[in-house]
């Protein structure tokens, strides 16, 4: 392989001139509009990117996109050398025979011929294969077969030329070799035009072709002299004396120019094909940087959005236990892929389907609705609030008691984080409220969950008889007792009234599921969980002493601590609230 081959593949590491980083480079671009400003990779100006890692990328897509182009250029190929070549020589046999032309001459001119049809029809299954076969991953072997294909080609050609320059003067003159070059040698090389080759390769390509068939066999065998000044003037003397160009330099310039206009439209054309080859590589190196830009634009956006949805998640998790936050996450997503799958399947000029299906769905308002609800058993609640807050929230200003309020609720949130079973509930002024043994945390070895669907058996102030299947959410078979905070009594049996201050939404509650939540070694995690919260109240007491409040005073709170059931849930949508009920709250506060 003389310049692709060895210049490009074998030099590769020393041609390494720049290790070039794509992300730092688009880091600074927030838009397509800010491209102008972007830095490319430094590139040489015949071999491609100083990166030759970005090269070799770059090569490799280049052949993926250039499959067709390749196969309908060694297509052509294959074309020209079966015509006019072969079909010449073909046609033409009579007339070699009459000529006497001897067999030697015969053997040479058609096994070069089949060796050049050879060349393109080898190349043009090889490259079909290498495309079709998956395994062969590094693709830029096709570049050297049209190398070879080429080279192999240059060579068996002008073993023919060299034989044949002459055999066309008697016919065409002394201009009768241009003639055989141009619509015998020069052909193929017509398809680098579409090929969609690397500069370097076409110009490597184009190059070797006309320095043999215009530059090298011509002046070996002579034939560049037929049509020098000199030339030109022997060939005047031939003419009758009676004409009126024998021996007249005038009509020397006029012949010059007739002999010469082929060899350099010849010429023109194989330079036409390297800056064809230079504009168009030109435009593929800038499609596939800004290709580049576009993906790794899209990756760092993706990893963005990436981090930002942990980053809620992880809020999600801070705010409600990570069951809950779980469940709450989960039919967010499906509520979002139910709306993208319904402006999917809506008819853009049917706004009566579209309200109609709107009527069917209700997931906006109602997605943290219908969040299960919780009963736990044996879990103990914690209660603190601080002695003299009331009277120095009346003397001290409001940002002092918020900077006092936020280092000793902070020393409270470290205390919880040194125990999972912990989980702060809210704070409400001065109040802080934890509770233990809730179930709902990342171990879920130690706790088991049964469903069971508690039924409202009529809309009314006093929702009757709740009834659970499978074991009762509170606990005491038969019975619907338990109470609510700030409604210890709204829960009672067989009891009817008017409804007409509750909303339509409430009509529409027929049932709801509600999870009970135990330890599966009762009688062990109940101790451990007043235990951890025992500690906590303790700790608080402790820590609270280390404090001083804004009147200059010591801090103290007091703390209250009760063992039961609760009933857990989100409530609301806007700003909603991961929050306890039951009696066991209230005893606790």
């Amino acid at each position: 392989m003389a310049l692709f081959g060895f210049g490009v593949h074998y030099l590769r590491d020393w041609m390494h001139d720049e290790d070039y980083d794509w992300d730092s480079a688009v880091a600074n671009i927030n838009s397509f509009r800010e491209l102008e400003n972007y830095v490319s990779p430094m590139q040489y100006w015949l071999f491609g990117f100083k990166d030759r890692n970005i090269e070799h990328e770059y090569l490799q897509a280049l052949i993926a996109n250039s499959k067709n182009r390749l196969l309908l250029g060694f297509f052509t190929g294959l074309l020209l050398q079966l015509f006019p070549p072969l079909t010449f020589m073909v046609a033409n046999i009579p007339f070699f025979e009459v000529a006497q032309y001897s067999k030697y001459w015969y053997f040479k001119v058609f096994i070069t011929i089949a060796i050049s049809i050879f060349l393109f029809t080898a190349g043009l299954v090889a490259i079909f294969l290498i495309y079709r076969m998956p395994w062969v991953e590094n693709k830029i072997l096709v570049l050297h077969i049209v190398e070879f294909v080429y080279l192999g080609y240059i060579v068996c050609a002008s073993f023919r030329l060299v034989d044949g320059i002459n055999d066309f003067d008697p016919v065409l003159g002394r201009m009768g070799w241009v003639i055989l070059v141009g619509f015998d040698f020069i052909t193929p090389f017509i398809a680098i035009f579409f090929m969609n080759l690397p500069i370097h390769l076409s110009l490597e390509i184009v190059t070797l072709g006309v320095a043999a068939f215009l530059v090298i066999i011509p002046l070996v065998t002579g034939a560049w002299a037929k049509i020098t000044p000199n030339g030109v003037r022997e060939r005047l003397g031939e003419l009758p004396e009676d004409f009126f160009c024998y021996n007249n330099n005038v009509c020397i310039d006029i012949y010059l120019f007739i002999y010469l206009a082929p060899v350099l439209v010849l010429f023109l054309i194989s330079l036409l094909i390297i800056i064809v080859s230079f504009f168009v590589e030109k435009a593929n190196r800038r499609f596939f940087i800004n290709r580049k830009i576009i993906q790794v634009m899209t990756k760092q956006k993706e990893e963005l959005n990436l981090k930002r949805s942990k980053e809620q998640q992880e809020l999600m998790y801070s705010i409600f236990p990570k069951a809950i936050a779980d469940d709450l996450i989960a039919k967010q997503q499906a509520s979002l892929q139910s709306s993208i799958d319904l402006n999917a399947s809506l008819d853009s000029n049917s706004a009566k389907n579209f309200g109609q299906t709107m009527g069917h769905i209700g997931f906006d308002r109602d997605t943290l609705g219908r969040t299960m609800a919780r009963m736990h058993q044996h879990v103990t609640i914690v209660f603190t609030d601080i002695v003299g807050f009331t009277s120095m929230s009346q003397t001290c200003p409001p940002y002092e008691i918020m900077h006092f309020l936020h280092h000793l609720f902070v020393s409270f949130d470290h205390l919880i984080d040194r125990d999972n079973r912990l989980w702060k509930v809210e704070t409400v002024g001065d109040a802080f409220m934890v509770a233990s043994g809730l179930g709902v945390f990342e171990d879920t070895k130690t706790w088991q969950e049964e469903e069971g669907t508690v039924e409202l058996s009529s809309p009314s102030l006093s929702p009757s008889v709740l009834s659970a299947v499978g074991t009762n959410p509170w606990g005491h078979q038969g019975s619907s007792s338990g109470s609510f905070k700030g409604s210890a009594r709204s829960i009672t049996t067989g009891t009817e009234t008017n409804m007409s201050s509750y909303s339509e939404d409430f009509h529409r509650i027929k049932s709801f599921q509600v999870k009970n939540v135990f330890p599966r070694s009762l009688s062990l995690e109940k101790f451990k969980s007043a235990r951890s919260a025992l500690t906590f109240g303790i700790g608080c007491l402790n820590e609270s002493e280390l404090h001083t409040m804004p009147t200059g005073k010591r801090c103290q709170i007091r703390v209250g601590i009760h063992t039961g059931s609760v009933c857990s849930g989100v409530v609301g949508s806007r700003m909603p609230r991961y929050c306890l009920f039951g009696n066991t709250v209230n005893t606790a506060s």
